[in-house]
């Protein structure tokens, strides 16, 4: 059995909690969380407001909970951690959590520059513990169709282009909370067609083409963990590709 540490309890920190309710071999140890400002307003001006640490805790069965992460990193029963928090926090947690020897999976992205990672990666290297980045767009059926293809050499990677279209009047997230922080989703998934799964594609481009708005009538999903008012987006992310003659 492994005692898991999640560090961050909002939409990627349900999701991951769901999934190890259904693991074996994980038992939820402790989640992390964010320490309130003094200052905080009760309710937030759009979208509920979070639910305490403790009260996540209790409802996805976790043994403890703190929003000290130095506390939550020195216990020696915790194995491995997840970072989950936002985007820009995600570095400097990974290299607390691998500087205090725990194997460390890390959602994307794994840093928000190429000194980040790189130092992320190393840090890992150096303690001997095993580090992970979550990478979800590795599972979708028509990039697993495309691998196939490129690797029976049926067609040719060029180049990859990524879009994505997300419709907010205010910054909540897909759980319907307010967030103080703003995220690029788009980089990290595109990023996952091009540098995974196919080997390295000489001479390949990768960069996301972003967008001021939407089209007048895109395609969206309706997310069923928030309210359909608040949250719909689509995505796209799919490479240029010719077939040998």
């Amino acid at each position: 059995m492994l005692n898991v540490c999640m560090i961050g309890h909002g939409m990627m920190g349900i999701w991951h909690s769901e999934a190890l309710q259904r693991t074996p071999d994980a038992v939820l140890h402790t989640v992390v969380g964010r320490a309130k400002p003094a200052s905080a307003e009760t309710t937030p001006a759009t979208g509920r407001a979070q639910s305490s640490t403790e009260a996540f805790a209790e409802k996805y069965g976790y043994k403890k909970w703190t929003t000290d992460l130095d506390e939550a990193l020195a216990d020696p029963e915790v194995d491995i951690v997840i970072i989950a928090g936002p985007s820009e926090t995600h570095a400097e947690m990974a290299l607390k959590s691998i500087n205090a020897g725990k194997h460390t999976l890390v959602e994307i992205p794994i840093a928000m520059n190429l000194e980040g990672a790189e130092a992320v990666v190393e840090a890992a290297k150096e303690k001997g513990v095993a580090l992970g980045v979550v990478h979800p767009m590795r599972y979708r059926t028509d990039r697993h169709d495309m691998v196939r293809r490129v690797k029976a050499g049926e067609e040719k990677i060029h180049s990859v282009q990524g879009r994505f279209f997300i419709h907010r009047l205010q910054n909540v997230g897909a759980t319907g909370l307010q967030r103080s922080w703003t995220d690029n989703i788009l980089w990290h998934h595109t990023r996952t067609w091009s540098t995974s799964g196919c080997g390295r594609w000489p001479g390949a481009t990768c960069g996301p083409s972003r967008t001021a708005s939407a089209p007048s009538t895109p395609p969206t999903r309706r997310s069923s963990r928030a309210p359909a008012s608040r949250w719909s987006w689509w995505s796209s992310s799919r490479p240029t590709t010719t077939r040998p003659s």
